[in-house]
């Protein structure tokens, strides 16, 4: 389990939309506005930070205004983390 602090969340969020996306992207980058991020893109990379971080988020607090960019990203999994 890696430390959870905003700059290693932020870091691991912009790796996974990288992958994810297939092109870089940047803490203000609009992936679900601009398309990038579908649904089912958007799961696995909140699955994927909820193991890295053993972070628990419960779904029902999502709204996807918050998960628009990775710095709203990070700013939602530090706000929701139980």
């Amino acid at each position: 389990m890696t430390e959870i602090n905003k700059e290693n969340l932020l870091a691991h969020i912009l790796e996974e939309l990288t992958k994810l996306c297939g092109m870089k992207i940047e803490p203000n980058t609009s992936v679900l506005i601009n398309g990038l991020l579908d649904s089912i893109g958007l799961m696995e990379l909140i699955v994927s930070a909820q193991n890295k971080f053993n972070l628990t988020v419960n779904l029902e607090d999502l709204k996807r205004e918050e998960f628009d960019t990775p710095q709203l990203m990070t700013k939602f999994f530090l706000k929701n983390r139980r």
